[in-house]
């Protein structure tokens, strides 16, 4: 991506301004998503083969059934711990490298991120099995009726097509209405430079952007329709509510004490009220109105 793209971006200024090694900090931010992102799908499907690879070894056939679980879960939580270190490491970061802290700590973010970019595209690709148990797991659950197998199969690759054009669309608006800047954490080290968002997304969910996320997951929950994939999905639900209830909430609580707690109490974290899906929808659409102070 060359220089006049990233600077089209909202906030991209705001990032690199914080960057000072932006060049040479970007090169390694590239390299460190492909690697990750590579990394993650192969490890996916080396756990989730490795019965196939040792068919001697007992034990990997007792748990073949779950090895597809243990890989999401794996990926999912090395995704977790990496981009929870952006708030651990900060104290540390701030003190030992002062204004490169946070060009530190986006790799970190980097990672996690990434990884769980590895997990949403894990879920839309099918799951081998080996045994008995591994089928029933990995088939559609509407399947087992015969005479609906060809019309579910339709619905649910519609079903599934239509959430991940839905999460791809609400990342791409959240990325463009509140910046990139926003997005990769700058107000963490930056307080003093972080701006309150008042678009009116935040009376229907209080985190869009993960709410992307897990509409992507579940439509690769929809397209499968298996308990391997409402699993995964389980597993990247869990991990993004704990995200924000362990991790990004206690900071903004914090900061802006009461007022949260009561926003919290009013406002969902990721489910969009059945009146509010107009309002949603908008604001996919592009036509949710904002302003910053």
């Amino acid at each position: 991506m060359e220089e006049t793209d990233i600077q089209r971006i909202k906030g991209a200024d705001n990032v690199r301004a914080h960057v000072p090694d932006f060049i040479r900090a970007h090169k390694q931010y590239v390299i460190l998503v492909i690697v990750s992102l590579v990394s993650a799908l192969t490890a996916m499907y080396a756990i989730d083969n490795l019965p196939r690879f040792f068919p001697g070894v007992s034990f990997l056939q007792v748990i073949a059934p779950v090895t597809p679980i243990i890989s999401v879960i794996l990926v999912e939580f090395l995704g977790f711990t990496s981009l929870h270190r952006m708030w651990t490491k900060r104290g540390v970061l701030l003190t030992t490298m002062k204004d490169r802290a946070y060009q530190h700590s986006l790799l970190y973010m980097s990672v996690g991120i990434t990884l769980e970019f590895a997990v949403l595209t894990r879920v839309y690709l099918p799951t081998s099995w080996i045994d008995n148990v591994g089928q029933l797991l990995a088939t559609p659950w509407l399947s087992f009726i015969p005479a609906m197998v060809t019309y579910t199969t339709v619905i649910r690759i519609i079903a599934g097509i239509t959430f991940l054009a839905i999460g791809l669309t609400l990342f791409g608006r959240s990325v463009m209405t509140f910046g990139l800047d926003y997005l990769m954490y700058l107000f963490l080290y930056f307080p003093n430079e972080s701006r309150v968002q008042q678009n009116a997304i935040y009376s229907v969910v209080r985190h869009p952007t993960y709410l992307s996320f897990i509409i992507i997951c579940f439509g690769g929950a929809l397209m499968w329709f298996s308990a391997y994939s409402f699993i995964f999905f389980a597993i990247v639900l869990i991990r993004w509510v704990y995200h924000i209830h362990f991790v990004e909430e206690k900071e903004l609580v914090e900061r802006f004490g009461e007022s949260y707690q009561q926003y919290r109490q009013s406002v969902p974290a990721f489910v969009v009220r059945p009146r509010f899906l107009g309002q949603f929808f908008r604001f996919l659409w592009g036509k949710g109105s904002s302003s910053e102070n």
